[in-house]
C-alpha cells in the first residue's frame, strides 16, 4: 500500500528520534538573532526539521537550560487525562462550579479543546486530582519528559521540580506527531487536533503557550511550542523569552511566527 506524506514523515521521526542530537551541529543563525534584537528579547528558539538533520538556534546556551513547564504540559497532561480516564475521550466537559476562578475565560464551562487553549488552570487540576500522584510519577517516567520530577500535585507544573529545556520539549513534540508515544493513536491525534492555532491552504500552526511565574531570580517566563506543517514537510518549535512586563507575552508567537517566514519554511 502506498504510503501518505504523513505516514513516511512519522515513520522518519520514529526511526531518528532516538539518535538526534540536537546540540552537536547546531549553530547561532543570524536570521534568528537579528529578530530577537529588532524587539529587545532575551530568550532561545529552537527550530528543527522532522529528521533533525537541520536545525536553526538562537542562544544554544538558554536552550539546554530547562525552565517549569507552565501550560505547555497541558499537551502531555492531555495524553495522561485520557489514557486514565479523567477525561472522557474527545466529548469530555469540565464543568465550572458557578466560583471566580480568577479569569473571565476561565468562568464557564469548557470542552477538552476550549481548556487546552484558553489555559484552563482549574480544569487540569481536576486531571491532576484524578490521576493522582503515583501514576503522574509513572507516565513522566514513560514519556521521558524533562526531568521526570513532580512537586505539589495540582501546582506541580507551575511551581513544583518539574523542568524541560527546550529541546527537551522538541524531542517530545516529535514522538507526538509521530505518534510514537506510548499511548493510544487516537489519543495523540487528538492532543494534536486541539493544538491547531492556525490553519492555511499552505500550512497549519500546532502549539501551546505556557507562563512561569518567577522563574528564579525572579523573572516570568513565556513558552510557545508546537510544530508547523506543510503541503510536504514539517517542523518543531520551542521557544521560552523573559517576560519583563505582561504585553511581552506576545512576542511568544510573534517570534516564531517571523523566524518560521525568515527561514522559508512558511
Amino acid at each position: 500500500m502506498k504510503k501518505t506524506f504523513k505516514e513516511k514523515i512519522s515513520l522518519l521521526i520514529g526511526a531518528t528520534i532516538l539518535l538526534t542530537s540536537f546540540s552537536s551541529w547546531a549553530t547561532e543563525d543570524i536570521k534568528l538573532s537579528s529578530i530577537f534584537n529588532k524587539y529587545k528579547v532575551n530568550g532561545t528558539l529552537v527550530i528543527s526539521s522532522a529528521n533533525g538533520k537541520t536545525t536553526y538556534i538562537h542562544n544554544e546556551k538558554r536552550a539546554n537550560k530547562a525552565f517549569l513547564p507552565a501550560s505547555t504540559f497541558k499537551i502531555p497532561n492531555t495524553l495522561i487525562g485520557l489514557q486514565e480516564g479523567a477525561i472522557k475521550e474527545i466529548n469530555h466537559l469540565f464543568k465550572w462550579d458557578g466560583k471566580d476562578k480568577g479569569w473571565k475565560i476561565w468562568n464557564q464551562n469548557h470542552t477538552l479543546k476550549s481548556a487546552l487553549q484558553n489555559s484552563c488552570i482549574w480544569c487540569y487540576q481536576e486531571v491532576a486530582q484524578d490521576v493522582g500522584r503515583l501514576k503522574y510519577q509513572q507516565h513522566l517516567y514513560k514519556m521521558n519528559y524533562g526531568n521526570q520530577k513532580l512537586g505539589e500535585l495540582i501546582t506541580f507544573w507551575l511551581d513544583g521540580d518539574l523542568r524541560i529545556t527546550a529541546y527537551q520539549e522538541i524531542a517530545f513534540l516529535k514522538k507526538l506527531y509521530a505518534e510514537a508515544l506510548p499511548y493510544k493513536k487516537e489519543y495523540q491525534r487528538k492532543t494534536k487536533e486541539i493544538m491547531i492555532n492556525e490553519h492555511t491552504p499552505t500550512y497549519t500552526i500546532y502549539g501551546k503557550t505556557g507562563w512561569v511565574m518567577k522563574e528564579g531570580k525572579g523573572t516570568d517566563i513565556g513558552w510557545f511550542v508546537g510544530f508547523v506543517t506543510t503541503k510536504n514537510t514539517a517542523w518543531f518549535y520551542a521557544i521560552n523569552i523573559d517576560l519583563i512586563k505582561s504585553s511581552d507575552r506576545h512576542y511568544r508567537k510573534k517570534i516564531v511566527k517571523e523566524a518560521l517566514k525568515a527561514k522559508s519554511i512558511i
